[in-house]
């Protein structure tokens, strides 16, 4: 795996440990195409894509890295819906959308999260966990 990760993959989902780093959104999203190849709807994908990106670049940003400094991503495949969730080590801070502004250059993650998926929700028994699901 590349960047030093650890990561776990079986047919239908993967989990991984990724450094936190804005880098590690495009690694995110690399196992995931890997992971719905020709498997699922294009559009599925690319919403799919955005979701990852979005909560990854959430978590390095707003998150804190656990002591190996590394965040948590797995996505699950299973009849027709897809399972998205990025863990990390932090435990403060709302995790809510924000209203929509074209003057804000930053802060429309959620919005677009919530906008695409089907569910998300907040777990906060083990740091901070965001998944989403979205069905197809």
């Amino acid at each position: 795996m590349t960047m030093g990760a650890d990561a776990a993959a079986h047919g239908s989902s993967f989990a991984v440990r990724l450094p936190a780093h804005l880098d590690s959104a495009r690694t995110a999203r690399q196992l995931l195409d890997d992971l719905l190849d020709e498997r699922v709807p294009r559009l599925l994908v690319q919403d799919a894509e955005l979701v990852l990106h979005e909560l990854v670049i959430n978590g390095v940003t707003h998150g804190r890295p656990d002591a190996d400094g590394l965040i948590a991503v797995a996505c699950t495949l299973a009849e027709k819906h897809l399972e998205i969730a990025v863990r990390d080590a932090g435990e403060g801070g709302a995790i809510t959308p924000r209203p929509w502004s074209d003057d804000q250059p930053s802060g429309r993650g959620l919005v677009m999260v919530a906008a695409i998926c089907e569910s998300w929700h907040v777990d906060r028994s083990h740091g901070t966990e965001v998944s989403a699901r979205l069905r197809w």
